[in-house]
């Protein structure tokens, strides 16, 4: 899975940038606003079609520029696969092997990327849709069902809110619950085995790590554990009326995550949060690594600034027991952590990249 060319034009202060990263580590250093966090928000949006640090794509598109470019060459077993995709401030063109795709989701599949950055402890202390997020890209990639099941449900909920919102008849709402219901059940379950799956990882990842920190999770369907999703809508259909929207189901899910048996979000320090939260990405990461047989790319902003020595070595360690490509950026070129021979270097300087 890994990169080993990338290309990008038009993002933020890089004009134009090409480069041939190695399968192991890459570092991208220099100045703070050279460019560096660039680098990884371009081989984020070629996986999602998006950009980590905003949802206004014109802040991402160079100044004066109508569009930006993004492509890849991956290599997956001996076979060479070529990514592209162009965004202006409203329209996406998606291309693989040359060919026009029209679901940027086909991209995430074939570049699957993993990310770190200052923002992402909001998994931890942010609103349930980002642990959903975090549930979904994991249950997404590793179970071929997941992506239609859910389009489903986010259909049927859809039809059903229209009703609800237009003060519909109870019986024309109604016709909704049932497909509501089974689609409902299969995200619900395929979520379910997924944080099954992760907590059967989570001793072997403590293993490489030395600390007291004790993690649990725990998962919330969206409605209540004692009752079944169809009854459910049945005795909250007046809420549901009331509101205009359905209150309950898998799109108010969420996953508590626990740090020493008590809520991470309250009770972790900013420190414990940050470490926390790479444990949880790492966690997925080697979840991916094991269930597909493939690597997930690993895009890690910013990292030496974010932890101490010893956890960073202890971070570093983790990392190099998953055997995936890693994208790292810092301000500091030092590089004790990393044994060069599995390490490349890229300086970059006013948006302007060059390997060292």
């Amino acid at each position: 899975m890994a990169l080993s060319r990338l290309l990008l034009k038009n993002i933020r202060c890089i004009q134009s940038a090409e480069i041939s990263p190695c399968h192991h580590f890459n570092l991208f250093y220099g100045d703070n606003g050279a460019g560096k966090t660039s680098l990884l928000e371009a081989i984020n949006i070629l996986s999602t079609g998006r950009s980590f640090r905003t949802h206004h794509f014109r802040e991402v598109i160079r100044h004066e520029q109508a569009s930006l470019m993004v492509a890849g060459m991956q290599e997956t077993d001996n076979k060479i696969q070529q990514l592209g995709i162009e965004r202006t401030k409203d329209s996406v063109k998606v291309r693989i092997n040359k060919q026009p795709v029209k679901q940027i989701a086909d991209l995430s599949f074939a570049l699957p990327i993993i990310e770190f950055h200052p923002g992402s402890t909001e998994l931890i202390t942010g609103n349930p849709g980002q642990r959903r997020a975090y549930m979904d890209w994991g249950v997404f990639q590793t179970n071929a069902d997941f992506y239609s099941d859910w389009r489903q449900y986010q259909h049927a909920l859809k039809q059903r809110n229209a009703l609800l919102k237009a003060k519909r008849p109870k019986q024309e709402i109604k016709l909704w619950n049932h497909p509501l219901v089974q689609s409902a059940k299969k995200v619900n379950q395929a979520r379910y085995h997924y944080l099954t799956d992760l907590k059967n990882h989570l001793a072997g990842l403590f293993n490489y790590i030395a600390t007291d920190y004790n993690l649990g999770f725990q998962y919330r369907s969206g409605w209540k554990h004692e009752e079944d999703f169809e009854e459910s809508l049945e005795k909250n259909l007046y809420r549901d009326q009331t509101l205009g929207y359905t209150h309950s189901g898998p799109h108010r899910a969420d996953l508590l995550i626990a740090f020493n048996g008590r809520p991470a979000s309250t009770c972790a320090s900013r420190g414990q949060l940050k470490f926390i939260t790479i444990l949880l990405k790492l966690l997925q990461a080697a979840h991916y690594n094991k269930a597909t047989d493939k690597k997930a790319i690993l895009l890690l902003d910013d990292l030496p600034s974010e932890f101490d020595q010893e956890n960073m070595q202890q971070i570093i360690n983790l990392i190099i027991n998953l055997k995936t490509q890693v994208f790292i950026t810092t301000v500091d070129a030092k590089t004790k952590e990393f044994k060069k021979e599995q390490l490349k270097m890229f300086h970059v300087k006013q948006g302007v990249v060059s390997e060292k």
